[in-house]
């Protein structure tokens, strides 16, 4: 069995060839591969420079302990005598919390006002034109329909280990990537930036379900997934902004002797279904 949109790692660590990429039907050409890949560094560049350093972050958490444990001992030692006796007895430590705590104020500050103030240097519309202008050439070029929606689909490195697919990282199970999706009486059709993967519908033998929690870095759709019709599938998040979920599909796709499974999250369910002409257990 292979992944669509599995990185099989088992004896190349290096490898980043899709399973998949035997669907492809159409790509786009260099000079537009050429562009999307200026487009995907000055993007990385703009991050680059948002992105808080890291010395500001281990101060801000160093202020942070500093405050607490200050804090700490100062109210265990209230418990014993007067306020004012306390303050007279810490009063170092007083002042030592007080300075941690108006600095991790200040460098709190300083990080809002430096992330808002390298997004007004870098994001003046001309990165987002780019992308808008690239995004409507490719899908030109690969002839997607504009009425097409979008689907999120999930995207892992793996290796095989005996019978087991082992696959993910300590932090994600996936990484979910978006594309287009149409159909045709023929096949269905998925398309990214650069290139179109053409399925066959004679070839699809079923959607399945994989339990087990899915974590993916982020939430792609315009609509909060705690809002319908995204609540009804017990999507959480993670302090780091990741998102989680108990379980994900797959539409199984022969090609030849060999059987690919397309992951896809719970809400995408009815739009695969739909564009494949496969329902979940029948």
């Amino acid at each position: 069995m292979k992944i669509v949109f599995g990185i099989d790692q088992t004896e190349d660590r290096s490898n980043s060839v899709f399973d998949g990429d035997v669907f492809i039907e159409k790509t786009v050409d260099e000079g537009q591969k050429k562009l999307l890949e200026e487009i995907r560094k000055k993007t990385a560049a703009d991050e680059r420079a948002q992105a808080t350093p890291r010395w500001v972050m281990y101060l801000r958490t160093a202020m942070s302990a500093v405050f607490f444990v200050c804090a700490f001992v100062l109210a265990r030692r209230a418990m014993d005598t007067s306020f004012t006796e306390m303050i007279k007895d810490r009063l170092w430590l007083f002042i030592l919390g007080v300075v941690s705590a108006l600095s991790y104020v200040g460098i709190s500050v300083y990080e809002i006002k430096r992330r808002n103030r390298t997004v007004r240097d870098t994001d003046d519309g001309e990165l987002k034109r780019m992308m808008q202008d690239a995004e409507s050439r490719s899908y030109a070029m690969l002839g997607v329909p504009d009425s097409s929606p979008e689907a999120d689909v999930l995207a892992a490195v793996y290796r095989l280990e005996g019978d087991r697919i082992i696959q993910g990282n300590r932090l994600y199970s996936f990484i979910n990537m978006v594309f287009r999706i149409f159909r045709d009486d023929r096949y269905m059709y998925l398309a990214n930036y650069e290139n179109l993967y053409r399925f066959p519908l004679k070839d699809m033998s079923g959607i399945v379900r994989f339990e087990g929690k899915v974590t993916v870095p982020n939430w792609t759709k315009d609509v909060s997934f705690e809002e319908p019709p995204f609540d009804q599938y017990k999507i959480g998040s993670i302090r780091d902004g990741s998102i989680y979920y108990e379980s994900n599909y797959a539409l199984r796709i022969k090609k030849g002797t060999e059987l690919y499974i397309l992951n896809f999250p719970p809400y995408e369910l009815p739009l695969f279904e739909e564009m494949s002409g496969e329902k979940y257990g029948k």
